[in-house]
């Protein structure tokens, strides 16, 4: 059996092999095919489309040529089956199980494997804004990702509205429940709430109401909301953010309270995010405050969902 599943990786690491070599042939065709397409498809209007177009063809070849080398790579690694020697490596520099306890285990949620989901999804959405943001920088303003950014905030907001009724139907049935629980996530939930509001404008561009001149008095953006307001003083805020946010949590990971109470088990983050919060970490120096606000939206998300899922299967608090 193991004969079989060895010829068979050798085999695929072969026809990699051979694809890669077909792909370098072509390349120069297939970049200019592909330039042709992507200029034809984004609007030359917008300031992201503009962008792409002008930079087409270096973003296709820088693309195509890290396509073609993660596919010889891994034609190499399946030909050779270096798998092995690869994970010997690894385990001899790395404690693979203590770091798997530190990312998945979790003493409220023991019978799903709801952390390592969230590693996964978080680590796959935090890769894909990176290569997005790489290619293309700054997503539209106003466009279909900013629009998901600030929808992910509300859906935040919702969950813990949830698991705040969740918490009071507990309470109905006579469960103990501390009422500090139920103030924290009331309130994360009314400021995630008031994240959304702001990241729309308040709906100033779907319902296209005009500002008025307060707004465009004190509005860097001339829009109805206030954290444009501080526009000049972000390149400061965005920073140090980050840094306070790193030292937080690495805080509560590495060097944990010896004794802790359920609520604090509950609302301390899981190192299952700590891909996604140290993308938050990185992205707050960069200066661009929507792919920063991207990894945010995700982080949050999956707090609240583990906060919902703690609450659910807990039998009182």
């Amino acid at each position: 059996m193991k004969n079989i599943l060895s010829n068979k990786m050798k085999l695929a690491g072969f026809s990699l092999l051979i694809i890669t070599i077909l792909l370098t042939i072509f390349y120069s065709k297939l970049v200019s095919y592909f330039s042709s397409l992507g200029i034809a498809y984004f609007d030359r209007e917008s300031q992201t489309g503009q962008y792409i177009v002008l930079n087409m063809i270096s973003i296709i070849k820088y693309s195509f040529g890290l396509f073609i080398i993660l596919l010889f790579l891994l034609g190499v690694f399946l030909l050779f089956n270096l798998q092995k020697p690869v994970l010997k490596f690894i385990r001899s520099i790395i404690d693979l199980k203590a770091l798997a306890r530190f990312l998945l285990d979790d003493t409220l949620l023991t019978k799903t494997n709801f952390n390592l989901k969230v590693f996964v999804f978080s680590v796959i959405l935090s890769v894909l804004i990176h290569i997005r943001f790489l290619l293309f920088k700054q997503p539209q303003k106003e466009g279909i990702l900013e629009l998901l950014t600030s929808s992910l905030f509300l859906a935040s907001s919702v969950i813990l509205i949830i698991a705040v009724l969740v918490l009071w139907q507990k309470q109905r049935q006579g469960i103990s429940i501390n009422k500090l629980l139920i103030i924290y996530l009331i309130v994360m939930s009314l400021f995630l709430l008031f994240v959304f509001g702001e990241e729309i404008s308040w709906g100033q561009h779907y319902l296209n109401f005009e500002t008025s001149d307060f707004f465009k008095r004190n509005n860097f953006q001339n829009e109805v909301n206030i954290h444009n307001f501080i526009n000049p003083v972000y390149w400061l805020i965005y920073p140090v953010f980050g840094i306070l946010f790193f030292i937080f949590l690495n805080l509560l990971w590495f060097f944990p309270l010896k004794e802790q109470s359920l609520t604090y088990k509950i609302l301390t983050p899981h190192p299952s995010l700590y891909y996604v919060a140290m993308m938050i970490v990185a992205s707050s120096f960069t200066g661009e405050n929507e792919v920063f606000e991207e990894f945010l939206a995700i982080f949050l998300l999956f707090y609240s969902l583990r906060i919902y899922s703690c609450i659910r299967s807990i039998h009182y608090v």
